[in-house]
């Protein structure tokens, strides 16, 4: 019988050029029952388990298929999700973008029983993080697609949340239980041309969670309606494309001339986050 060694050694002289080698370790760390990387390091002497099951999952991986969908999770902020093809997989810029909002709300709140909304929710990750971060805030994701939110579901359940989730286009099922924020955060479709993504994204994550046709749509549609659920002072977070900060400094002085914006780079110096303080009037850029 191979050991896992073995396995692991074949797959990189045969494949190395196609797959990543973390995700090799992490097919491997599966079959086998194994939780962590280290323990697999540990491990790598012992016979290999369910080399079939192995290999089966390999080729959908060599296929293109990312292998969260192959393994049905993902792990976000540290908390182990549930996804398929309904959801988006979490991408590592959008840890940072929980990372930045829990920084400026425990520099901006004096206390933690917020009302937070993350707005086009899909697996539900933003929220679950921020409530995992004030656990006293009121929590909600809305999005439009059923499918997405039967998977939000599915981890709310898991994870013994206390998120609420609703059905609805943007911000309209907020205005329809007349809901007011402290917090709006939305990583929103923002992608214009599909040659911008890879052959793998294309073919397997949601088409309605990637792309705009003007790529700031979606931006667009809640600037011009979150008067109908922010008050003065209230903090709104957008991930964004490297590409779209002239567009949406436009939009802004356009749309919601009084509040004040700041632009902020992500860890490869793009930037992809922009961040709003909510005030009818006197607005400005933060440089």
């Amino acid at each position: 019988m191979p050991t896992i060694r073995d396995v692991y050694n074949e797959m990189i002289a045969s494949h190395s050029h196609a797959v990543e080698e973390m995700t090799i370790r992490i097919l491997l760390a599966e079959v086998n029952g194994i939780e962590t990387m280290s323990e697999l390091y540990i491990a790598m002497n012992k016979p290999m388990k369910g080399l079939d099951q192995f290999r089966r999952l390999f080729a959908r991986v060599i296929n293109g298929e990312p292998v969260q969908y192959v393994l049905q999770k993902t792990t976000f902020c540290g908390i182990p999700l549930f996804i398929d093809e309904r959801v988006l997989i979490p991408r590592p810029e959008t840890e940072e973008l929980v990372e930045k909002i829990t920084k400026i709300i425990r520099q901006n709140y004096s206390q933690e029983n917020l009302v937070i909304a993350d707005i086009g929710t899909g697996s539900g990750c933003i929220a679950f993080a921020l409530e995992k971060e004030f656990p006293k805030s009121k929590i909600f994701g809305t999005d439009i697609s059923y499918d997405a939110l039967e998977v939000a579901k599915m981890n709310a359940k898991k994870l013994h949340s206390n998120v609420s989730f609703f059905e609805g286009d943007l911000l309209l099922p907020l205005v329809e239980k007349n809901i007011t924020l402290d917090v709006l955060i939305s990583n929103p479709p923002y992608i214009e041309n599909s040659s911008d993504v890879d052959s793998n994204v294309f073919n397997y994550e949601p088409h309605g969670a990637l792309f705009a046709p003007h790529g700031i749509d979606f931006y667009e549609n809640i600037i011009k309606t979150c008067s109908l659920v922010l008050h003065k002072g209230s903090t709104i977070f957008f991930e964004i494309n490297y590409d779209q900060e002239e567009r949406l400094k436009n939009m802004l002085e356009e749309t919601l001339a009084g509040s004040k914006a700041k632009f902020i780079k992500d860890l490869q110096g793009k930037t992809r986050f922009l961040y709003l303080v909510y005030n009818p009037q006197n607005a400005k850029i933060i440089k």
